[in-house]
């Protein structure tokens, strides 16, 4: 009897055991993608170029990109913001409410409002 007890034990414990083990390290493995954070530092560096609504006249813009996708614009208008990545898509989100995309041409940066009512376009360059 004693031993049926033990393989009893023995067979409910060991699967149990080896799914905590799957699931703690793929949890690991989810978290350490998930905090790891993209690199804007190619981006970095003080660019100017134009603030360009839909309607109305284009005006100066400077802006300054730090390494870690914090930026901040200044002329037409000054506002702070940070870059994401979602995949190959940079997004951007800034302290006045506006969202958008960013696309990089070589020292070029595109922004696209696109997900707020007021919409522009900026071009930057380096």
């Amino acid at each position: 009897m004693e031993r049926r007890s033990l393989l009893t034990i023995a067979a409910i414990a060991l699967p149990a055991m080896l799914m905590m083990g799957c699931v703690q390290t793929t949890a690991t493995t989810e978290t350490t993608q998930a905090s790891a954070p993209p690199a804007f530092s190619a981006l970095a560096g003080s660019y100017t170029g134009q603030y360009i609504p839909d309607r109305g006249a284009p005006e100066a813009l400077a802006l300054v990109m730090r390494p870690d996708g914090t930026y901040t614009f200044s002329g037409a208008f000054d506002s702070d913001g940070k870059l994401t990545q979602r995949g190959d898509q940079i997004r951007y989100a800034n302290a006045l409410g506006s969202r958008g995309v960013v696309t990089v041409a070589g020292d070029t940066l595109s922004w696209r409002n696109t997900f707020t009512g007021d919409s522009y376009t900026i071009s930057v360059t380096r």
